[in-house]
């Protein structure tokens, strides 16, 4: 054992000696090998940088070159700006000269002494309302277009107040509706209009010019402008009046089937109804809709794509614009899907069922035709036995020849059945029978059970 023991370790020395012999022998060349793949790594890591090094030297020379550009530009804008500023400074100095040569021309124009502009009057009058410009309002209903007016101590005309209508065509003369004038109201247009028409104060004189429209229709959207005139104060207000129509009671329903797992649509739909309509569906004493459903408030539906428990419910749908909202209610269910193997089973029951009725019936039918043959086939075997043939009378010469020359069939029964026999005798002699002739007779036929009758 200890022989063994001494001779490994000097096996491991040896292997280990050899190595260092080799490393050492080829020490040289391993250094020279490394250095040169080293190095070259190294070079062309170098190269690279110098390469983008010298593209991010050319982009900031273009960017310099772009920067100055830009301060060139801005110094012509700046230069152009000063410019402009200049001679706005010369036009509010020209504006100003201008505007106080007008009020003394329209001091001396009225009568008035000169200097009074200094008194402080700046300016004259003025209409004061200040409510919406779009005015929306429903049909039927009522609206008061306001007018309010404040005079100045410098106006001293008559006053003069004019409605019109704005004509959307601008090569078009606005329509006039009614105006007050020296104390008198005048109404011009439509008589019809003219009814629906009224100012809403007593005295349009004392400030109030707002003009009242009842019954309002879709005739009366319009754009309206109030004037009044003082001399030498005027002043006017625009606004627009929109009459809408109210949306109608919509209808509700559901598509889908309610089956729970399928998807659900409710649908909401007023006929009526000024656009644009808004439609809303909301749940009722059951909180917010489940997550899940979208729903469109242009179109008015509500779209469940996968149908549960949680979604039963009464629903309210709400269709509004701006002068109107009406709703409808819909009780959604969640009917669970029916047993699909019930009803498969239940297909081919009926199927198979369908299929024996088919054949029982065809059965019937073949048995009937058959029992139809087997019927005429018998009956047309079945002869019987005619009457006796009627008593012979006088005839001429010639018509008993030649009844004579024809055969003559008489009938007999054989082997139980009633057969046919055939004579065709050429001469009677008349029977004693009848008037007097003799009876004929007639060889008996026999009948043949292969033809079914006798021959």
């Amino acid at each position: 054992m200890r022989s063994r023991m001494t001779k490994q370790p000097n096996a491991q020395l040896l292997a280990f000696l050899r190595i260092t012999a080799l490393l050492v022998e080829h020490h040289s060349a391993l250094l020279v090998e490394l250095k040169v793949s080293f190095f070259d790594d190294v070079n062309k890591k170098l190269d690279g940088l110098q390469k983008a090094s010298d593209n991010h030297g050319e982009r900031l020379e273009s960017l310099e070159e772009s920067a100055k550009t830009l301060d060139q530009r801005l110094a012509k804008v700046e230069d152009t700006c000063e410019t402009l500023w200049v001679a706005n400074e010369k036009l509010k100095a020209k504006l100003s000269g201008m505007e106080s040569r007008n009020r003394h021309c329209n001091v001396r124009l009225i009568g008035l002494e000169e200097g009074i502009e200094d008194l402080g009057y700046t300016q004259g009058l003025q209409v004061t309302s200040k409510g919406p410009q779009t005015i929306r309002k429903a049909e039927g209903e009522s609206v008061t277009l306001g007018c309010s007016y404040k005079p100045s101590p410098r106006d001293t005309g008559e006053l003069d107040i004019e409605w019109s209508v704005i004509s959307p065509d601008t090569t078009q003369k606005d329509q006039m509706l009614v105006s007050y004038t020296s104390g008198t109201k005048y109404f011009f247009g439509n008589h019809a209009f003219e009814k629906e028409l009224s100012f809403a104060a007593g005295d349009p004189s004392m400030g109030d010019a707002s003009l009242s429209i009842a019954l309002l229709s879709p005739a009366h959207t319009a754009t309206y402008q109030c004037k009044v005139k003082k001399a030498p104060g005027v002043d006017m207000h625009k606004m627009s009046l929109v009459v809408m129509a109210k949306p109608s009671v919509p209808k509700c329903w559901v598509e889908g089937g309610e089956l729970i797992g399928n998807p659900v649509s409710l649908h909401c739909k007023s006929a009526k109804g000024s656009t644009p309509l808004k439609y809303t569906w909301r749940r009722e004493r059951a909180g917010s809709i489940a997550d899940g459903a979208a729903q469109n408030s242009v179109t008015g539906e509500l779209k469940i794509s996968n149908h549960s428990e949680s979604f039963a419910g009464i629903y309210l749908c709400e269709a509004n614009n701006a002068v109107g909202v009406e709703s409808c209610t819909l009780n959604l269910k969640a009917n669970k899907p029916p047993n699909r193997a019930a009803v498969i089973v239940g297909t081919i029951v009926g199927s198979l069922l369908l299929i024996f009725i088919f054949l029982v019936f065809v059965v019937l039918l073949y048995w009937k035709l058959s029992s139809r043959r087997r019927y005429e086939k018998e009956f047309s075997n079945d002869i019987r036995e005619d009457a006796p043939p009627p008593d012979s009378r006088p005839v001429s010469r010639h018509t008993s020849q030649s009844a004579s020359q024809l055969p003559q069939v008489t009938y007999c029964p054989v082997d139980g059945t009633e057969v046919m026999s055939l004579n065709e005798g050429l001469s009677h002699t008349p029977s004693s029978t009848s008037h007097g002739h003799r009876p004929v007779k007639h060889t008996p036929a026999e009948y043949n059970s292969k033809y079914g009758y006798a021959v």
